[in-house]
């Protein structure tokens, strides 16, 4: 998948030398926009540990989130277009 051959490339450069947080901003917008940061902080105060902690939960929530916003979405959407067919039907 995607975010394996980027996780493989990210392993790849920081053997090479490159900073967790350079090997991650280097995949561009495979990440959401606040790993970089979260890993430069946690590089920078010594609580890499933590922040991954964090960004893992953030990433669990927002997932939920998404997907709870799909599932609550699709009622209405089947609700209008059975409207809408119906109107045309008529």
């Amino acid at each position: 998948s995607r975010v394996d051959q980027a996780l493989l490339e990210i392993q790849k450069e920081v053997e090479t030398g490159f900073s967790l947080t350079q090997a991650f901003e280097n995949q561009g917008v495979k990440f959401p926009p606040l790993t970089a940061p979260l890993i430069k902080a946690g590089e920078i105060s010594g609580n890499l540990d933590e922040m991954l902690e964090r960004l893992a939960v953030y990433l669990e929530k927002d997932l939920a989130l998404r997907r709870a916003w799909t599932q609550a979405s699709v009622y209405p959407f089947v609700v209008f277009s059975t409207c809408c067919l119906l109107t045309i039907g008529m």
